[in-house]
């Protein structure tokens, strides 16, 4: 832990420092830092999957930016630590260090609000391209033929040309978090949004699906998904035009499908994307996604209702 202590120092952390591990993400390595001054998260970003980590926080001080300039909103974004006048310190690896944020999961309402409002808030910002290509779903459905496929790849190949044909470039693109779990949401004294490296350019549907798909892990639960949509156009506030929030529900079918092929594809490759799960678990995962892919699928036309009440748009 000393070579740990020693990059906090570069970020102005002084005095005792404790560290302990933070397990619960895929992809860094992050750690809980107290000392006098305060508690942090320090992280050492994986470049093997943020291949242009200075466009990663390029983006992330672009956002803090907007946020701080903006003023009637309910969301925070995490206060970064400078080092050498930089948000990162590069020391045997990419780092970043940041306040550590306490608190609980958001409800789903504000799950949606704050997510709702990071699209508001930064739109019109030009955000640096990072080099992350996270939704794709025509090429990792090519990937996983090449693989030798998986259990139901007629439904997953229906699926990927229907969806394909949606989310083109006709549809309008807009500055989103593109990793928008309801875990990367957490309430205290501020809601806060978490996990900002996959900041880009995207479909504000795959936002609002993957935020479903997080918060209805076993059944399509409809209460649930209107709270998610309304706090969806709470924090937009008019920002969608009609084509966009058409699109949201079909957003919950791409980002289940492609996460079911994601995993379907690290169990098949071995290539442990997914840092710390074994194939056997990659497939267990996928399996679980595609029964989750099912119920949303039986239950689309009460959800594309729900949705489109809740943005106040004709069904």
């Amino acid at each position: 832990m000393t070579e740990l202590c020693a990059v906090a120092r570069r970020f102005g952390v002084s005095g005792d420092i404790t560290v302990s591990a933070l397990t619960e993400g895929h992809i860094n390595d992050t750690y809980k830092l107290k000392s006098p001054r305060g508690t942090y998260v320090l992280q050492r970003l994986n470049t093997a999957v943020f291949r242009h980590p200075e466009a990663v926080m390029h983006n992330i001080a672009a956002v803090c930016g907007a946020f701080a300039e903006t003023e009637g909103h309910s969301t925070s974004v995490p206060d970064f630590l400078e080092a050498g006048g930089r948000l990162y310190l590069e020391a045997d690896g990419f780092w970043r260090m940041y306040s550590y944020v306490p608190g609980g999961a958001a409800d789903r309402r504000q799950a949606g609000r704050a997510f709702g409002e990071l699209m508001r808030i930064t739109d019109g910002i030009t955000l640096a391209d990072s080099g992350l290509r996270l939704h794709d779903i025509t090429g990792y459905f090519t990937r996983l033929t090449q693989l030798g496929g998986a259990p139901d790849m007629p439904l997953l190949g229906e699926l990927t040309h229907r969806l394909a044909a949606i989310f083109s470039d006709e549809l309008p693109r807009r500055n989103v978090h593109g990793d928008a779990k309801i875990a990367n949401v957490l309430t205290g004294e501020r809601c806060t949004l978490l996990d900002l490296d996959t900041l880009s350019r995207g479909w504000a549907a795959l936002d609002f699906g993957d935020t479903v798909r997080s918060s209805c892990p076993e059944n399509p639960d409809i209460p649930t998904i209107t709270d998610i949509a309304r706090g969806y156009a709470e924090g937009m506030q008019g920002l969608l035009a009609p084509q966009e929030i058409s699109s949201l529900s079909d957003g919950i079918l791409y980002v289940t499908a492609e996460l079911a092929m994601r995993y379907y594809i690290d169990a098949a490759s071995g290539e442990g994307y997914f840092k710390g799960k074994t194939p056997a678990q990659c497939l267990a995962r996928a399996d679980g996604l595609m029964t989750q892919l099912r119920g949303f699928l039986d239950r689309m036309d009460v959800i594309r209702t729900a949705v489109s009440a809740a943005f106040e748009v004709k069904a």
